[in-house]
């Protein structure tokens, strides 16, 4: 009977235990499962800061660089700006000087010629800026660069016809800029100015080209000197020549990234996510150079031990 009872007792107390046991593997469970996913909510939370660091990082670098561009470009085109009207002012001065002072002792004809004649030596021509007079009937009194566009009824690479335009713009306005794109694929800025005299108008041109090629060739040189990480990528794309003008990756990246990331651009800010090979990137277009800046960074390796 004593022995019945003891075996009652230690089957009653090894219930307990396991009930016990069972309660204390299943809180053991439950804490693993909130430690789980408290650590995926940190790590998740982690990948977020860094991902939101980096893109602010990389659209701030580039967006800086672009206006940085930008105002390069617009200060060439005010100092261009500058010097056309400084010339053709002088051109213009100089003419009214002649005009004043021999109006009453040369004819008309022997007035032109000497107008002419200061323009032509005091013009101080050089390989950039021209002067020109020509008339309001588009025909051309006085060019230095007699093949230049604005002495012409030729239409420039855009299909406008600058030298009508001009007249239009001079008569309605007394002085007008323009610029054109020519056939000889330079980029012209045209200042001119009603002479007041004779039907006629004074203006001169300047080749842009050079010029901003060397503000491209600057630019090119900070984006390619950008800092790159083991994980970052960096690239400029010709999308018209379907080629990489320049690509930098501190990785291997394969064929199936540069297809995705190539095949998607759009013309203006944007940020991807490649879900195959868990990268970032952001692409960006230079309306100026017709190019796509590309940067990114890849994830598949930040969180592995």
């Amino acid at each position: 009977m004593n022995l019945l009872k003891k075996y009652k007792q230690f089957f009653v107390l090894g219930m307990l235990l396991s009930i016990v046991m069972l309660v204390l593997l299943g809180l053991y469970f439950m804490r693993s499962a909130a430690i789980e996913k408290e650590y995926k909510e940190r790590q998740n939370n982690l990948i977020k800061e860094y991902i939101d660091h980096k893109k602010e990082r990389v659209t701030s670098v580039i967006h800086t660089l672009k206006e940085n561009f930008h105002q390069e470009n617009k200060l060439v085109e005010e100092e261009a700006t500058y010097e056309l009207k400084k010339k053709v002012d002088h051109a213009y001065e100089t003419a009214h000087l002649i005009y004043d002072k021999y109006k009453k002792l040369k004819s008309k004809k022997d007035i032109q010629e000497r107008i002419i004649e200061s323009v032509r030596y005091g013009g101080a021509c050089d390989e950039e800026k021209s002067l020109f007079i020509s008339n309001f009937d588009a025909n051309s009194v006085f060019a230095q660069k007699p093949e230049s566009i604005y002495e012409a009824l030729d239409v420039d690479a855009d299909g406008r016809t600058i030298a009508l335009e001009m007249i239009q713009k001079v008569r309605k306005y007394s002085e007008t800029y323009i610029y054109t794109n020519t056939n000889q694929k330079t980029r012209e800025l045209i200042y001119a100015k009603n002479l007041d005299l004779y039907d006629w108008f004074v203006g001169a041109s300047i080749d842009l080209t050079q010029r901003y090629a060397q503000k491209k060739q600057a630019f090119l040189a900070n984006l390619g000197a950008l800092p790159l990480s083991q994980r970052d990528f960096f690239a400029l794309y010709d999308k018209n020549k379907e080629h990489f003008v320049e690509k930098k990756v501190g990785e291997k990246f394969d064929d199936r990234f540069v297809d995705a990331v190539t095949s998607n651009l759009l013309k203006k800010s944007t940020w991807y996510a490649n879900s195959i090979d868990s990268n970032y990137y952001y692409s960006d277009y230079i309306e100026s150079l017709d190019l796509y800046i590309i940067y990114g960074f890849d994830m598949k390796k930040l969180f592995q031990k």
